[in-house]
């Protein structure tokens, strides 16, 4: 098998195309937390909570029609999103401030630390929990 023909493969699983929302969710989800952290002197534990929520409902959209390819219904899987992210909004709290206030990490840093915690149980959960079913296979 050619490199391209690897390259092309890996390209097409749903973990790549996951890492590529993630990458433009996490853009979102960092610049929202410098805004209102440094823009708007918001205490740094809410500016990342403000930035780990903004991303939700685009990303919502693109893992669903793109990175999972699936059918499953909005009504049903937009609010079980919204619950695996809370799950996940825990995670990246608990990691930022254990990384900010134990290990003395920059703010900045902190949060890049939540946001690699989050892309981990994001993806195991809309893996297994939301997107798991499809009502029609796609191509």
């Amino acid at each position: 098998m050619s490199s391209m023909a690897i390259i092309l493969r890996i390209m097409k699983t749903a973990i790549f195309r996951f890492c590529v929302v993630g990458l433009f969710g996490s853009s979102l989800n960092y610049l929202v937390f410098l805004f209102c952290h440094f823009s708007m002197g918001i205490e740094y534990q809410l500016a990342g909570i403000f930035g780990f929520l903004a991303p939700i409902p685009i990303v919502f959209a693109i893992n669903r029609e793109w990175s999972f390819q699936s059918d499953v219904k909005k009504i049903t899987a937009l609010p079980l999103y919204f619950c695996t992210n809370g799950v996940a909004l825990v995670g990246h709290f608990v990691v930022q401030t254990i990384s900010h206030e134990i290990f003395g990490m920059q703010v900045r840093m902190s949060q890049i630390m939540g946001i690699f915690a989050t892309a981990l149980i994001n993806f195991y959960l809309a893996k297994t929990l939301v997107f798991k079913h499809r009502e029609f296979p796609r191509e």
